[in-house]
């Protein structure tokens, strides 16, 4: 397999693909806030679900596990795929010019293997854990994880056995 390359500058001017994971704990579902972002307009403030993009030849199934590591500390178990999400709106970038963002978003469904929250990132302002009707009431970075949790709640998850991955790079 060739080696993972880290994406430092984001091209949100294509699609991209980016990973998020539901995490549920008696009966709460872990959100972190975002903090100053290094790669891309800012979000800062706004409570989102843990997750990212993927890295130039990482595993999909890795890549959702490392995004949670990185910006909540937990260690994570994917437990189901809730689906694939088209993430599709405009924002201002830093300079107030629209910027149009068009994300492929995997949402999987995980269970917290080690229940130690610790922020390693300046991307992340905190961490904490929430009930669904709490989420509601959130400064959201996007509302689509109302319903990405609604279809949580349903119990719509599908088995990871649908994620394929090929890594014959010829």
């Amino acid at each position: 397999m060739k080696k993972i390359i880290p994406i430092t500058k984001k091209d949100f001017n294509q699609p991209f693909v980016a990973t998020g994971v539901i995490i549920e704990k008696d009966g709460k579902f872990v959100m972190v806030q975002e903090g100053k972002s290094k790669t891309g307009p800012s979000s800062e403030g706004l409570w989102d679900r843990p997750g990212g993009w993927l890295d130039l030849y990482e595993d999909i199934l890795v890549g959702a596990v490392r995004e949670v590591k990185e910006e909540t500390g937990l260690d994570v178990e994917l437990t189901g795929f809730l689906g694939i999400y088209n993430y599709i709106k405009q924002i201002k970038d830093t300079d107030g010019k629209n910027l149009n963002i068009h994300g492929i978003l995997l949402e999987f469904v995980g269970k917290v293997k080690s229940s130690k929250i610790n922020i390693k990132t300046e991307e992340i302002q905190d961490v904490k854990w929430f009930s669904f009707e709490e989420i509601k009431r959130l400064d959201l970075r996007s509302k689509n994880i109302i319903y990405e949790i609604k279809e949580y709640l349903s119990g719509n998850i599908y088995s990871l056995d649908i994620i394929k991955t090929y890594t014959n790079y010829t």
